[in-house]
């Protein structure tokens, strides 16, 4: 399987987890939400804040 790493604004996001309860607290991971979009989280945390990304931030996807 390919690696995946996503860019969020300044953020480096490289973990992808089933389900948001697998990523560990406080780090930022990604998952595919209910809607089957890929979302950016933070167990126990709020992504927004800690990575300063909102809505329209920029996100890139690189493989590899």
């Amino acid at each position: 399987m390919a690696r995946c790493n996503w860019q969020v604004g300044s953020q480096a996001v490289s973990k992808l987890v089933d389900t948001f309860a697998k990523g560990a607290p406080g780090e930022a991971f990604a998952y595919v939400g209910s809607n089957g979009f890929v979302e950016i989280g933070i167990n126990r945390g709020n992504a927004s804040k800690s990575l300063a990304i909102g809505r329209g931030t920029q996100v890139t996807l690189t493989t590899g």
